[in-house]
């Protein structure tokens, strides 16, 4: 079930990207090495992915 989600997502992800007209790769996090821990997670996949910024809403504050 959790990969047939994923699937969705990501074809979802590149349709999206393609009605856009922008390039993009599209990369599964479960794929990627992380540690454990919500913060240490997301710290592990914005390293990896080389993002440069991170935007969350205004929950992401507290």
């Amino acid at each position: 079930m959790k990969q047939d989600r994923t699937i969705v997502a990501a074809a979802s992800t590149r349709l999206l990207l393609d009605l856009l007209g922008r390039q993009g790769q599209v990369l599964i996090s479960s794929d990627l090495p992380s540690r454990p821990g919500r913060s240490q997670r997301l710290a592990d996949l914005c390293a990896v992915t080389g993002a440069r910024a991170y935007a969350c809403g205004t929950g992401g504050m507290t």
